[in-house]
């Protein structure tokens, strides 16, 4: 019963005669489970360098029990923190092997997984399996009859810590319940925006792997590309980031209504104004601000949208439909 923490069986059954006998000498506990003192002389000295067993003073020799709520779980712990330390050194193993074999194939940076049950769950497994952050494009077309349907696998990497980026693409919510499919998937930590047209459907698991399905739009994915650690990983990053970096936040109400983040009713009209091409003066008269004000909000408005005049920031705001 004792054996996955280190325990043989001798030393188990002296360890239980112990703890009922409370404190006993070698040759009484020998007796009792039926070894030669010299065996059982060799599984005290065992328990007593596991911590399990103290030696008492006086003679002849007598040992006492560690209490098991106190001995044992501290063995539990240090062989979970051993075990720990295992699965570290596999993975860091794991990925020197695939980093020399990717280095004597190219090859095999890309791999590609077939059938939609697959594709599935491998989508599922990267979920289950990132440490620090999961990053994605949501958009159509998706493997499952129903777009609506929660991921499970977020909710659980949610939990365990992992940091999770959503970019959604503005078609989805065309679909009636995916806002609050969404909505609750922000409510639980995700943190969402959304891009008027996303070039792909991808999710990318910590810095060492990217799944992206491929097949005919509106069929459904049969196939995908499984990239791990290489340029082409890097530059998919890249991508996930610039496209962040300009996406609307975004906040679903519980009522299912999608609005965007940041946006004050001034913001809006400023861009309103912007788009019909006013003045910083103009502006400033309509909207009762001071002209200072006005042009802060305007070149931070500006960085914000990655334009360069303040007309662009007005036309580039009316094509995401900000006004």
């Amino acid at each position: 019963m004792l054996e996955p923490v280190g325990l043989t069986e001798l030393e188990e059954r002296v360890y239980e005669a112990l703890v009922l006998a409370h404190a006993s000498t070698l040759s009484s506990l020998a007796s009792g489970v039926g070894a030669s003192r010299a065996k059982v002389a060799h599984a005290m000295n065992r328990l007593v360098e596991l911590g399990l067993v103290n030696r008492l003073s006086g003679a002849p020799a007598r040992y006492s029990a560690i209490t098991p709520d106190l001995g044992l779980v501290e063995l539990v712990r240090d062989r979970e923190e051993a075990l720990s330390r295992v699965r570290t050194r596999a993975a860091e193993l794991t990925e020197a092997f695939r980093q020399a074999a990717r280095m004597a194939n190219p090859a095999e940076l890309v791999e590609i997984v077939t059938g939609a049950e697959n594709v599935y769950a491998t989508f599922v497994r990267l979920q289950d399996t990132a440490r620090q952050q999961l990053r994605g494009f949501d958009a159509g077309p998706y493997i499952d009859a129903d777009p609506t349907q929660e991921n499970m696998a977020e909710a659980r990497a949610l939990g365990r810590g992992v940091a999770y980026r959503t970019i959604y693409d503005e078609g989805l919510f065309e679909f009636p319940g995916r806002s609050r499919h969404i909505g609750a998937a922000i409510d639980s930590g995700e943190q969402a925006r959304v891009a008027q047209r996303l070039p792909m459907k991808m999710l990318l698991c910590d810095e060492q792997t990217a799944l992206i399905p491929v097949g005919p739009p509106g069929v459904g994915q049969a196939a995908a590309y499984l990239i791990y650690p290489s340029t082409l990983l890097d530059a998919l990053s890249a991508l996930f980031e610039s496209i962040w970096d300009s996406a609307r936040g975004l906040v679903i109400s519980p009522a299912g209504e999608i609005k965007l983040d940041g946006l004050s009713e001034l913001d809006i009209r400023l861009l309103q104004l912007l788009a019909t091409g006013a003045t910083d003066s103009t502006i400033a008269r309509v909207t009762g601000c001071s002209l200072r004000t006005v042009q802060r909000r305007i070149r931070v408005m500006m960085r914000r949208l990655g334009v360069r005049t303040r007309f662009q920031a007005g036309l580039e705001a009316r094509s995401r439909h900000w006004i």
